[in-house]
């Protein structure tokens, strides 16, 4: 059975409930999520303003990386034999049921798997990336 992984972006930090035991998601009787920690206190909620529920791909970057929904991703360009010709950059979009990568100013979308990709960040962590595709 494969595991469903989540983070939540509650306006200000990244939340990971799959890597600390101290948070639990809840679901309410009417279908909706909270973020607890330490089943004390409410982080977010599912009808809270500027909060995100971003789920895991089920893919990693080249380094290993984890990629969520809504990740800032760095594809180099190189022509053979091994010319480095150019860089591009991609937000992680849900598209028609399946998670693609989407080219940053274009049109572009490609699936995750069929290229080499490195996490650089989010598009709420690091919102400067998602418009030129480097932190300045």
């Amino acid at each position: 059975m494969k595991t469903i992984k989540v983070r939540v972006w509650d306006g200000n930090t990244m939340h990971y409930p799959d890597n600390n035991y101290a948070y639990e998601l809840t679901y309410t009787r009417a279908g909706a999520w909270q973020l607890w920690w330490n089943r004390e206190k409410l982080i977010a909620g599912q009808f809270d303003d500027g909060v995100f529920f971003l789920l895991y791909t089920g893919f990693k970057d080249q380094n290993g990386v984890e990629i969520y929904g809504e990740d800032i991703l760095k594809h180099e360009i190189y022509q053979p034999p091994a010319e480095h010709v150019g860089t591009e950059f991609y937000v992680v979009e849900f598209i028609d049921g399946c998670f693609m990568a989407v080219l940053l100013g274009g049109l572009l979308k490609i699936n995750l798997k069929d290229y080499f990709f490195e996490v650089v960040g989010n598009i709420h962590e690091n919102p400067e990336l998602k418009n030129n595709g480097s932190k300045t």
